[in-house]
């Protein structure tokens, strides 16, 4: 049996986190723990859920997204973390 992987989603659309939420949750062994908007709520959240795994939007209103990634990297070393981005709607 495979470790459960402790998952939390950092992104300023709402639509997106849904997509998100939607596809992960379809993974055995992977739980979402945490959900942000963006990278105070990031910071936050890590504190609060220990996540294995941060899924974050490289665009990120306030605090940008690296800034968030630092800190939260700076509390928790062991924590993975993926960058994503994806195209906005021009």
């Amino acid at each position: 049996m495979n470790p459960m992987v402790n998952v939390l989603l950092v992104n300023e659309s709402r639509n997106t986190l849904a997509q998100l939420e939607q596809i992960l949750n379809e993974i055995d062994d992977l739980a979402i723990v945490g959900v942000a908007l963006n990278g105070a709520a990031a910071i936050r959240m890590a504190n609060e859920s220990k996540p294995n795994l941060v899924l974050m939007d490289l665009e990120l209103p306030g605090l940008r997204a690296l800034s968030a990634l630092c800190t939260i990297r700076s509390m928790h070393p062991a924590v993975e973390v993926a960058m994503v981005s994806a195209p906005t709607a021009g």
